[in-house]
């Protein structure tokens, strides 16, 4: 129900925007994680949150709307991407990747840190 459109990413001050579109109904206030991961995939670093921190919760998003959804990452040495993804609090299961030309891996989508 959620698209991940794209991202801007400023290294030197570790700011992350994430844009992401709705595309149907979202009946629950949902969590997103963000983790940074080195070349081999280990994690270094991770956050957990609800998108645009609550100011505006996906159970508000209406279908189409596209939303910006700005970070702040701990500049960790070795990162080199990100995984990033929703899960449910109420369930603690994340919501499945259903399409993406994004590598992905644990129902999260990986990208690539400039």
């Amino acid at each position: 129900a959620i698209r991940l459109l794209g991202y801007d990413f400023e290294p030197s001050a570790g700011r992350l925007t994430l844009y992401w579109q709705s595309l149907s109904p979202v009946e629950e206030d949902l969590q997103l994680f963000i983790h940074l991961l080195d070349q081999e995939g280990k994690l270094l670093a991770q956050a957990d949150a609800p998108p645009t921190e609550n100011a505006y919760p996906t159970s508000w998003w209406a279908p189409g709307e596209i939303v910006a959804d700005p970070h702040f990452l701990p500049l960790v040495p070795g990162a080199e991407r990100l995984r990033l993804g929703f899960y449910s609090l109420n369930s603690g299961e994340r919501l499945p990747i259903t399409h993406s030309t994004l590598p992905h891996q644990d129902e999260g989508v990986e990208v690539l840190l400039p």
